[in-house]
This record gives C-alpha cells, sequence and structure tokens, in this order.
C-alpha cells in the first residue's frame, strides 16, 4: 500500500509541474500580448493627437481669418461713416457762407436800390426773387442729395451688419460642427476601443485553444504512462495481499493478547478507583492556601468517582487541568478559577471541562488505538479474503484495467 501512494504521489506530481509548466507559458504569452497592444496603444494615441492638433489649428486658423474679416468690415464701415460726417460738415458750410454771401449781396442790392434810381426798384426786387428762388432750388438739391447720400450709407450699413451677422451664424454653424466632429471623434474612439477588446478576446481564445490542445495531448501520453503503472500496480497488490495474510495471522494473535491486556487494565483500573475512594486523593503544599483549599475541596467531594481528572499544580495559583492551564484564586474562602476574560466557580468550571478533557484523553489512550487499528485491520482481512476467494467475481471476470492495456 505505500509503495502504491508513493507511485501515486510521483504521478501526482508531475501532473502539477506540467501545469505549472503550461501556467508558466501563458503567462509570458499573456505578457508579450499585453506589451503588444501597449505599444498600438501609444501609436493610436499619438496619431489621435496629432489630429487633435491639426483640427484645432484648422479651426483657430478659421476663427482668426473670420475675425479679422469682421474687423475690416468694421473698419471700413466707420471710416465711410466719417468721411460722410465730414462731406456733411463741408456743405454745412458751404451753405452757411453762400448764406452770409447773399445776405451781403442783398444789403448791396437794397443800398443800391436806394441810391439809384426807384423806377429800377421792380427789376432789382425780380432778380432778387429769381435768385432767391435759385437759392431754395439749390437747398432742396443739396438736400436731396445729401439724403441719397444717407440713405445709401444707411443701406451699406445694414449691409454691413447683415455679412457681419451672416459671418456669427458661419462661425456658430463652424462651432457645433466642430462639436459635432469631437463627439464623432469619441464615438470611433469607443469603436476602436471595443474592437480592440474584441481582438484582444479572440486572441486569448484562439491561445487558450492551443494551450488546450496541448494540455490534451499532454493527459493523453500521461493516461497511456497511467494504465501501464496501474498494471504494475495491480501485480504489486496481488503480492501484497499475500503477505498482508501472513500479517493478519499475527494480528490475530496480537488481538487475543490485547485482549488480555484490556482486562487487566480494567483490573487495574477498578484497583485505582478502589484507591482513591479509600484514601486522600490531594495533598497540599505548605503554606500555599490556594493549594490547601483545593486539597480541601477535592478530599472533601461527596462522590469521588466523578473526579476523574484532577488538578496538578505547577506553581502558586496555577495548575494543570487534563490537558488544560488554568489560574486559580480564592475570593472570599471560594474557589474562582480563571477562564478566558472571566471567572468560573470550581464546580462550574468541573461540570464545563470535565467531558471535554475526557475525551481528548481518550483520543490520545494507545489501548483505544490499537483497538481502532485492529478493527480497520480485521475489516481489511475480510475484504482480502472474499478478493482471493476462487468464487469472487475479480478472479472469474479479471481486471478491467488489465484488459484495457492488452
Amino acid at each position: 500500500m505505500e509503495a502504491k501512494d508513493v507511485l501515486a504521489f510521483e504521478t501526482q506530481k508531475k501532473h502539477n509541474s506540467a501545469i505549472n509548466d503550461l501556467n508558466k507559458l501563458h503567462a509570458e504569452r499573456q505578457k508579450a500580448y499585453c506589451e503588444q497592444i501597449e505599444s498600438i496603444n501609444a501609436r493610436h494615441s499619438d496619431e489621435l493627437a496629432k489630429q487633435r492638433k491639426l483640427h484645432k489649428d484648422d479651426c483657430e486658423r478659421r476663427d482668426k481669418t473670420h475675425a479679422a474679416e469682421v474687423d475690416t468690415l468694421r473698419k471700413d464701415f466707420a471710416k465711410r461713416q466719417q468721411e460722410l460726417e465730414k462731406q456733411l460738415q463741408d456743405m454745412d458750410a458751404k451753405l452757411q457762407a453762400e448764406r452770409k454771401q447773399n445776405t451781403e449781396k442783398q444789403l448791396q442790392i437794397r443800398r443800391e436800390a436806394e441810391a439809384t434810381q426807384k423806377e429800377k426798384n421792380d427789376e432789382y426786387m425780380a432778380k432778387i426773387t429769381k435768385l432767391q428762388n435759385d437759392y431754395s432750388l439749390l437747398i432742396k438739391t443739396s438736400r436731396a442729395e445729401m439724403q441719397a447720400q444717407l440713405d445709401a450709407m444707411e443701406k451699406q450699413r445694414a449691409d454691413y451688419e447683415k455679412r457681419v451677422t451672416d459671418l456669427d451664424m458661419k462661425n456658430k454653424a463652424l462651432e457645433r460642427t466642430n462639436a459635432e466632429q469631437k463627439s464623432k471623434i469619441r464615438e470611433l474612439e469607443t469603436s476602436l476601443v471595443r474592437y480592440q477588446d474584441v481582438e484582444a478576446q479572440l486572441v486569448e481564445a484562439r491561445r487558450n485553444e492551443e494551450a488546450m490542445r496541448l494540455a490534451k495531448l499532454d493527459l493523453q501520453n500521461q493516461l497511456s504512462e497511467a494504465s501501464t503503472f496501474i498494471h504494475q500496480l495491480q501485480e504489486e497488490i496481488y503480492s501484497a495481499k499475500r503477505k498482508s495474510l501472513e500479517l493478519l495471522t499475527e494480528l490475530k494473535e496480537m488481538s487475543i493478547e490485547c485482549d488480555q491486556l484490556h482486562q487487566e487494565i480494567a483490573n487495574l483500573k477498578a484497583y485505582i478507583i478502589d484507591l482513591k475512594s479509600r484514601i486522600a486523593v490531594y495533598i497540599p503544599v505548605k503554606d500555599d492556601k490556594v493549594d490547601k483549599k483545593i486539597a480541601e475541596y477535592i478530599n472533601n467531594y461527596p462522590d469521588r468517582q466523578k473526579l476523574k481528572i484532577l488538578f496538578m499544580r505547577e506553581t502558586e495559583g496555577v495548575y494543570q487541568f487534563g490537558t488544560k492551564r488554568v489560574v486559580v484564586k480564592i475570593d472570599k474562602d471560594k474557589i474562582n478559577i480563571r477562564v478566558g476574560g472571566g471567572y468560573l466557580s470550581i464546580d462550574e468550571f468541573l461540570d464545563q471541562y470535565t467531558p471535554t478533557e475526557l475525551e481528548k484523553i481518550e483520543r490520545k489512550d494507545p489501548a483505544r488505538k490499537f483497538n481502532d487499528r485492529l478493527a480497520v485491520s480485521n475489516a481489511v482481512k475480510g475484504h482480502m479474503v472474499r478478493d482471493n476467494s476462487p468464487d469472487s467475481p475479480s478472479k472469474q471476470r479479471g481486471s478491467p484495467t488489465k484488459k484495457r492495456a492488452i
């Protein structure tokens, strides 16, 4: 049986080493793939940064061009407006000068009319009326021309404002187009990331498939080796069964001796219990109040048979109770035992921990262990006798593993 366990352990060890080699190879390939993905992502990030920079420069250039055109139109409009205002001022100055000249001429004509004959007064008055009419006509014509120029300037100003509004609308449309292009770029980046994830998963699945194929071939080789190994083990088991029959005969003789020993042990236990019931079971240490109190409690205990586990003193206040090491103190003439974070009275402690310690002692009893081994040996003996009998099914049919090996 030990040789079988050793061979099985070696087989399991080989299998585990093969699995570890496969895991290392998989980790190396995964690391290389991750490095390749990182380099691809870095190149893609550089390309995206270049495209974004070019798009940003284009937008800034267009914005500067539109701003320059708007500034140029505004400057032209302001300059034209200043020129028209200057022309209006010049025309007003001319009108005032002409009015002054006409006034002087009228005074001169009046003086001349008063100096000359009164008969020519009507002629002069007609000339004056004609001059006034001409002057009024000239003023009307000038005002009409000025109004026409003002209307043209207003129209030109409205055209400029319309052009400025159109340029602003175009600028807003370009901004919207820029925002749409940015959103499209983000969508393309998301799609690219998804595509890379799918591609990575596909590559990983192909690698896993190849690794599984190699592992399958390795397992098939190991299976053939295991079949040969099992055939050898069956031959060894057959020889071991013969030896075990001889050992079982010896075990049977030893079991008879063991029963006699058990009888003697039972007699000794009865004798010890009888001695404990007759004499004091605990002798205290001098000048130790705690130990004297425990001795008084144990020696005066009404039912000595229940005290199957005694307190063994180590130092003052420290005792060994079975496998448990406890601290004991006297409080108001009562024995208290420390358990965890608190204290229990000695009666409570014995009721709670005596069964537990008895179970531990029984588990460690060599006679009990020997009985358990003897029972297992008897069971194995019965099984082997059935297998070696000429009427057993295994003798009639043969080993299925051997058939596969053949």
